[in-house]
């Protein structure tokens, strides 16, 4: 039985009555059940006028999570759809299956372990783009909140200052311009998703992806959270050496994506992560693949700078 036959929809009446949603929001989820009934309602509470769909992606969890989002759909039938398997399949795979059944004409994200902080968040978003055709995507700030005693204070992502509009080349960072459950964009984009295969930071590349067909634009009020959490991808993925080569991974599909027309910012970001890699590798006591490093990040610079 190939992935696509196992894969099933939960039954709800979501097509039927909605045929064109306005909106598809894409929830991916396993073992939340501390957060997920907090992602749901924050969205379930969205004050819109016009109509928008939920999609949940339940990954067979085993911590409750998957009773609660069964208890949901079978509550709210018109606006949200479950698609699941008997089986753990993993994110990647999660991911690909809800994408699949997208039929909003803009796209937003409030993942398990994330919630909405305000009522009229779609609604703002909504109206920015509908306003706007050359907007491609848009965010808002994000308050990330540090769970289970991690001793870190809470801080805002997704704040430029006074820029409200990002552009392509803003995209090429060592760190993500905003957080993926303040993200919205177009959904007839046509996105390069081979391009994403094997690289972690997803949401960075996709951000990149959808700047390369307008601007990004940034209302700059806090309408979400993001836990970070011992269980959460991120943690999960760590800041090691194998973080740093992924990133650089990515900026080489981000500097194919836009035809190595930031090829210098690429280059220099890259530097960054390879000046990380050294740090980390002397920490674990290995000084000549240190200089190898650094050496190597310091031709790659002036290669580019000529």
């Amino acid at each position: 039985m190939s992935e696509r036959d196992e894969n099933y929809e939960v039954p709800n009446r979501v097509v039927e009555t909605m045929p064109e949603p306005m909106v598809s929001v894409r929830t991916i989820t396993f073992n939340h059940g501390k957060y997920i009934e907090e992602c749901i309602e924050s969205v379930l509470m969205q004050e819109t006028d016009f109509p928008f769909e939920h999609l949940i992606g339940e990954d067979q969890s085993t911590d409750g999570t998957r009773e609660i989002v069964l208890r949901y759909s079978e509550q709210y039938p018109d606006r949200i759809r479950v698609i699941t398997a008997d089986r753990n399949v993993g994110i990647r795979a999660n991911l690909q299956r809800v994408r699949r059944a997208f039929r909003g004409k803009y796209l937003a994200f409030c993942e398990g372990d994330d919630r909405w902080t305000d009522r009229r968040k779609l609604q703002k978003q909504v109206e920015l783009m509908e306003a706007d055709v050359s907007v491609a995507g848009c965010f808002h700030h994000t308050e990330q909140e540090f769970m289970e005693d991690m001793g870190r204070e809470p801080r805002l992502f997704g704040d430029h200052g006074d820029k409200r509009r990002l552009s392509a080349e803003d995209t090429i960072t060592a760190w993500a311009i905003c957080h993926t459950s303040a993200f919205m964009y177009r959904a007839d984009l046509p996105l390069d998703t081979e391009l994403s295969k094997g690289i972690e930071s997803g949401d960075m590349l996709l951000f990149s992806m959808v700047a390369k067909f307008g601007s990004l634009a940034c209302i700059p009020e806090v309408m979400s959270v993001y836990r970070k959490h011992k269980g959460g991808i991120t943690m999960e993925y760590g800041a090691g050496v194998k973080f740093h080569r992924n990133r650089m991974l990515m900026l080489d599909r981000m500097d194919q994506l836009h035809g190595y027309k930031y090829h210098q910012r690429v280059m220099e970001v890259k530097e960054l992560h390879q000046r990380e890699i050294a740090r980390i590798e002397a920490s674990e006591g290995s000084p000549g693949l240190v200089r190898r490093v650094l050496d190597k990040a310091k031709r790659m610079t002036q290669r580019t700078k000529r």
